[in-house]
């Protein structure tokens, strides 16, 4: 049987999304064709490794989330407190 593997990346987006409250997990299960579970696991794993930083650039407020100290990702977080 052949897993289809997705990009830290990937599931940073889809667990902001959800997160955010931009879409319903059930919403991104159709959207990307993923298993619903899998995505509270990915929910689950980011809430439990995730830890997050405030970051300051030209004036804008960045959310830098680090996951297992390789991967970093920014959030802009437009108009809002991170």
């Amino acid at each position: 049987m052949n897993y289809q593997h997705y990009s830290p990346e990937f599931k940073v987006k889809v667990v902001l999304q959800v997160l955010q409250g931009e879409k319903e997990i059930g919403e991104l299960s159709q959207e990307y064709s993923i298993n619903p579970n899998l995505i509270r696991k990915w929910k689950t794993e980011f809430l439990e490794k995730a830890y997050f930083t405030t970051v300051w650039e030209e004036r804008k407020i960045f959310l830098a989330i680090t996951i297992d100290h390789d991967s970093c990702f920014f959030v802009a977080c437009p108009g809002k407190p991170c």
